[in-house]
C-alpha cells in the first residue's frame, strides 16, 4: 500500500474508532455521575504516569528498533518481556509501601486486597498495550492496528451500551472493574493478533550487555523527555483535583478529553511519521512531514471554529446539563490544542532522525510554563485556570518546534504552516480514498 493509501485507511479506522469512543465516554459519564468520572479520570492518569515511568522509554525503543532494524527483534522482544515484569514488581511493591503508610492502595482507593489486584490488572493491561502499539507502529502494520482498536472498542461499546439501557448499578467500582476487564480483553486482543495473525510467533533471544545498552541507549533520552511531557498534559489534573476536589476533576477532564480529540489526526500521522523516519530506507523525509504538516493545520483551523460554534449547546445536550461547566474551560484550550498539534508532528520527525534533544527542551519548556500557570491560577480560577495554563504552554511550546524546524531546513514559517497549490491535489486523493474506503 502507497503513503497515500495508508494514511487514508488508518484515518478511515481511526475516525471509526474515535467515533465509538466518544460514545464510550458518553455513556461512562451518565453512568457514573461527575463524581464517578472523576474518580476514573485520576486512575487512568495514576496508570498512565506510572507505565510511563517505570517503561523506561521502552515504547519508543521499539518503534524506532523495529522500524530502523538496528537490534535483532527477538532480543527486542525479549528486553520488553523484562521490562514489562519489572513494571509489574515495582508497582506490586510500591503498592504494599504505599498502603502500610496510608491505610488505602494507590491506584484505586481502598485497604482490601482486590483494589491492589484490579490495580495490576490495568496497569498490566496499560503496559501491555502500550507495548504492542509500538510493535505494530514499529512493523508498519498501521493499518492492522487501528482496525483492531476499532473491533475491541466496539464490542467495549456493546458492553457499556447494555449497562446502561438495561441495567443500571449504583456502585461507582463496578464500572471502575468493568472498564479495566474491557481495557484487558482489548490488549490481550492486539497481542494475539500481532503474534498469530502475522504469523510472528513469540520467540526469545539471549541477549548480551550491548544489547541492553543499544536499546536503553535511545529508550533511556525518550523516557526522561515522555516523563516530563506527560507532567505537562497531567500536572492540572493533580492540582485540580487538590485544590478544588474530584467534582470540578470531573468537569476539568471532560474538557480536556473533548479538546484532545483534536489531537487525534496529528498523533495518527505522527505514528506514522516516526517509524518511517527512522526506517533509513525513506530518504527526504522532510516535504511529506511539510506536507502533512500544512494539510493538517488546514484541517483543525476548520474543525475548531466548527467546535467554537456547536459546543455551548450540543456539551449540556449530549453528556448532561451537569457538565456545563465544562464548555469554559474547552474552548480556552482550543488555541493551544491547535498549536501543540504541530509540535507533535514535528517531534515524531525529530524521534526518527534522532535528534531527542529537541524534543527533551520542548517537552521541558512545556512543563515549566504549564507548573508555573496552574500553580498561579488555579487556586483562584480553578478549572478556567487551569485551561489556560495548559493552553498557554501548548502554544509556547508549538512555537519552539515551529521555530525550530524552519530554522534547521532554512525556511520561512509560511512554507510550513500555509496550504499550497499541490497541497489540494493531494487533500484531494486523500478525501477520494477515504470516501471509498
Amino acid at each position: 500500500m502507497n503513503f497515500s493509501g495508508v494514511i487514508v485507511s488508518n484515518v478511515a479506522y481511526r475516525f471509526l474508532y474515535v467515533v465509538i469512543n466518544v460514545f464510550i465516554t458518553l455513556l461512562l459519564t451518565r453512568l457514573m455521575t461527575v463524581n464517578g468520572y472523576g474518580i476514573l479520570s485520576l486512575m487512568i492518569a495514576n496508570a498512565a504516569i506510572f507505565n510511563l515511568v517505570s517503561c523506561l522509554g521502552s515504547e519508543s525503543g521499539i518503534t524506532y528498533h523495529y522500524a530502523s532494524d538496528s537490534l535483532p527483534r527477538r532480543k527486542t522482544f525479549t528486553i520488553i518481556c523484562f521490562v514489562v515484569l519489572f513494571q509489574m514488581a515495582v508497582f506490586t511493591v510500591s503498592e504494599v509501601i504505599y498502603r502500610s503508610f496510608t491505610g488505602s492502595y494507590w491506584l484505586i482507593k481502598g485497604n482490601d486486597i482486590q483494589f491492589l489486584l484490579w490495580g495490576m490488572v490495568y496497569l498490566f493491561s496499560v503496559a501491555l498495550t502500550d507495548k504492542y502499539t509500538a510493535f505494530f507502529y514499529g512493523s508498519h502494520l498501521y493499518v492492522s492496528f487501528n482496525k483492531i482498536m476499532a473491533i475491541g472498542s466496539l464490542v467495549c461499546l456493546v458492553v457499556f451500551s447494555g449497562l446502561y439501557f438495561f441495567v443500571r448499578v449504583q456502585d461507582v467500582f463496578f464500572y471502575l472493574r468493568l472498564f479495566i476487564l474491557t481495557s484487558f480483553f482489548q490488549a490481550v486482543l492486539l497481542s494475539i493478533f500481532f503474534h498469530f495473525n502475522q504469523h510472528k510467533s513469540i520467540l526469545f533471544s539471549p541477549v548480551q550487555r550491548d544489547d541492553w545498552k543499544r536499546f536503553f541507549s535511545y529508550s533511556f533520552i525518550v523516557f526522561i523527555t515522555n516523563i516530563i511531557q506527560f507532567l505537562a498534559y497531567r500536572v492540572d489534573y493533580w492540582l485540580v483535583d487538590f485544590y478544588k476536589g474530584n467534582e470540578a476533576l470531573g468537569l476539568y477532564s471532560l474538557a480536556v478529553r473533548l479538546s484532545q480529540l483534536f489531537w487525534i489526526l496529528p498523533l495518527l500521522l505522527a505514528g506514522i511519521i516516526f517509524p518511517q523516519t527512522a526506517d533509513n530506507k525513506i530518504l527526504n523525509y522532510e516535504s511529506r512531514v511539510t506536507t502533512l504538516v500544512r494539510i493538517t493545520v488546514v484541517i483543525l483551523i476548520v474543525a475548531e471554529v466548527l467546535a467554537l460554534v456547536i459546543a455551548r449547546p450540543t456539551v449540556p445536550f449530549v453528556f448532561g446539563k451537569a457538565y456545563q461547566q465544562s464548555i469554559e474551560p474547552f474552548i480556552y484550550l482550543l488555541p493551544g490544542i491547535f498549536l501543540f498539534s504541530v509540535n507533535i508532528l514535528l517531534a515524531a520527525y525529530y524521534a526518527g532522525k534522532k535528534q531527542l534533544h529537541v524534543n527533551f527542551i520542548g517537552s521541558t519548556l512545556c512543563f515549566a510554563v504549564v507548573l508555573g500557570f496552574d500553580l498561579l491560577l488555579i487556586p483562584q480560577y480553578g478549572i478556567i485556570g487551569a485551561a489556560i495554563a495548559s493552553s498557554i504552554a501548548y502554544s509556547v511550546s508549538g512555537l519552539y518546534f515551529i521555530w525550530r524546524f524552519t530554522a534547521f531546513n532554512k525556511s520561512k514559517m509560511s512554507e510550513l504552516l500555509f496550504l499550497k497549490s499541490q497541497d489540494v491535489m493531494q487533500a484531494r486523493i486523500f478525501v477520494k480514498r477515504l470516501f471509498i474506503a
